[in-house]
């Protein structure tokens, strides 16, 4: 009998040593999906030439950490352009279509931060692709009535857009107006973000996307030149 109890013990305590590590793993969890605040408050569009009808927009993990700006997720983590400024991937490869078109520039930015470490970064982005959340964003612009095109960069997060993309979509009616994405990614292509596009874009023309990894201006403008967005 006593044999018995001894055992029984051993199993309770068991299982309240699993359910422990497991609260404990759950709470860690959450702590990394959610992540830290943003405190943000200097958001605005940067204005590209007077008059235009095209907005780039873009996400990067560089411009959404707490520490040294990163953007790990999408191939090398950082780009220097001829003036020694240092971007994330993605937003370097925007400031390439702005310069190549003229158009204004804004960085989505979300209200939680994201991490500086692949891993955890990595580790969010999956659940919230699993779950097809929506991160809430800061900074929003009003609107976008004055766009006629609206490019759209970002890196390949297990094998689409990052939700943040899918949120930022979600605020505004695009009907009418041109969409053309493009993006930064180990392997996967642009394609991976088409169906997200499509789904927040109702009525808008999800055009041919451009695939940015190592590129500069000339093949930016030479690209653009192609899909008649600029002319000779």
């Amino acid at each position: 009998m006593e044999e018995k109890a001894k055992k029984k013990l051993t199993v309770k305590g068991l299982l309240k040593a699993l359910l422990v590590v497991l609260l404990i793993l759950v709470i860690l969890s959450l702590i990394i999906i959610f992540g830290g605040k943003g405190n943000k408050n200097d958001i605005a569009i940067i204005r590209g030439e007077s008059g235009t009808k095209s907005l780039v927009v873009y996400f990067s993990q560089a411009d959404v950490v707490d520490l040294d700006k990163t953007d790990a997720v999408s191939s090398a983590s950082m780009r220097t352009d001829n003036s020694r400024n240092v971007y994330g991937n993605t937003e370097y490869v925007a400031r390439l279509f702005q310069q190549a078109t003229g158009a204004d520039l804004y960085s989505i930015q979300t209200s939680r931060l994201y991490y500086e470490s692949y891993p955890l970064t990595a580790y969010r982005a999956f659940w919230e692709e699993l779950f097809n959340t929506r991160p809430k964003l800061i900074g929003l612009p009003d609107d976008l009535d004055q766009y006629d095109t609206i490019y759209i960069g970002f890196p390949v997060w297990w094998f689409n857009a990052p939700m943040p993309i899918g949120s930022f979509f979600e605020e505004y009616d695009v009907s009418g107006k041109t969409i053309v994405p493009f993006c930064t990614n180990q392997g996967s292509g642009v394609d991976s973000g088409y169906e997200l596009l499509k789904d927040e874009c109702d009525g808008a023309t999800v055009a041919e996307g451009f695939n940015g990894n190592n590129t500069d201006l000339n093949e930016v403008t030479n690209w653009l030149k192609s899909q008649g967005y600029i002319n000779d």
